[in-house]
């Protein structure tokens, strides 16, 4: 008896669908539902990274200007470092990144149009370079670390981004030409370097006139004098006038700079300082600015250590808030690393 080979079954096509359209993964069908949830937050977190950059350069401008408190354009830059963490984590391309930067660069000194243009155009040059700089070096981070820590890969951005602000102010404020610190700026800077004095000379008047700082001086050192303690009220009174006349005398020809002695303390050694700013760079001329702005420089970075500290920080429990709330998710690799996407 001849036996006929029994033909292979053929699939339906039903499993035919679900062979060629399957995610061997995912074990479902691959349907194409268009662009995917994290292509859109991603343009969205772009979005609100270069409108922090727009307000911390509003912000800024009108700083310097004298116009607005010393805390918004640090709550600004602090906003501004906070949404560039999370698109350093979330960016799979350093290219889209550097044009992401370039657009916050252009964003920063959007507000600034009346500095004239070669001084503007330079400073821009400058703070591109920072910024790209800490990009470049965290994202190398980031592509280097088989676990993603926080901490580790952003700290190089934000390093070189408080740098990149720093640069900013100093740069925008020579060529609006002052030498960064006007009387209120200085005002802030006197009263906290004033404090601890008083702390170990309360005797000493930081709060009232010129008179009354010199009065106060001259008082201070009267009364170490056995003599001055052994005179009547009255002797007193004249001894005192004669030193305060005289220790009035002292500090403005020691500054070189006259000084009504009902000028606030303040006002009369910010009137000392500039004075003596303006004889320096009388003097020495553009080398002057270019050491002085080195001082300035090195002055900010002392205190930016500080806040890059607190805005690291901060960063990390707002980086640990969006895992836990599903905003972000930290998956795995084939080839054996940790990195994060748009849940």
């Amino acid at each position: 008896m001849e036996i006929i080979p029994t033909p292979p079954e053929q699939p339906t096509k039903l499993k035919r669908n679900l062979i060629e359209g399957s995610n061997l993964i995912r074990a479902a069908p691959n349907e194409n539902t268009g662009r995917p949830s994290q292509f859109y937050k991603l343009i969205l977190l772009e979005i609100l990274t270069i409108g922090a950059a727009l307000a911390l350069g509003y912000t800024l401008r009108f700083f310097l200007l004298d116009q607005m408190a010393w805390y918004y354009p640090l709550v600004a830059l602090a906003v501004f470092i906070l949404f560039s963490n999370f698109l350093l984590f979330v960016t799979k391309s350093l290219e889209r990144r550097i044009i992401v930067v370039f657009l916050e660069t252009i964003a920063l000194f959007a507000c600034f149009y009346t500095v004239s243009l070669l001084p503007l155009g330079g400073s821009a040059v400058a703070v591109f370079a920072f910024l790209a700089w800490g990009e470049v070096a965290g994202f190398h981070e980031l592509q280097n670390s088989i676990e993603l820590r926080f901490l580790k890969i952003a700290t190089p951005q934000v390093v070189k981004l408080t740098t990149a602000v720093i640069i900013l102010i100093i740069l925008i404020s020579f060529a609006q030409g002052y030498l960064f610190f006007s009387q209120e700026k200085f005002n802030v800077v006197f009263k906290s370097t004033v404090g601890p004095i008083q702390q170990f000379y309360p005797e000493i008047n930081f709060t009232g006139t010129f008179h009354d700082f010199a009065e106060s001086l001259a008082r201070f050192g009267l009364d170490k004098n056995p003599d001055y303690r052994a005179l009547n009220s009255a002797d007193k009174e004249k001894v005192l006038a004669n030193a305060t006349s005289q220790t009035t005398s002292n500090l403005t020809q020691n500054f070189n700079t006259p000084i009504s002695p009902d000028k606030p303390v303040a006002a009369a050694f910010y009137e000392f300082f500039i004075a003596f700013l303006g004889r320096l760079y009388t003097n020495f001329g553009n080398s002057f600015l270019f050491v002085w702005g080195f001082i300035v420089f090195f002055l900010l970075e002392g205190i930016g250590a500080f806040f890059r500290a607190s805005i690291l920080a901060i960063g990390y429990f707002a980086y640990e808030l969006a895992l836990a709330m599903n905003i972000f998710t930290i998956f795995g690799e084939s080839r054996m690393r940790e990195t994060i996407d748009f849940s």
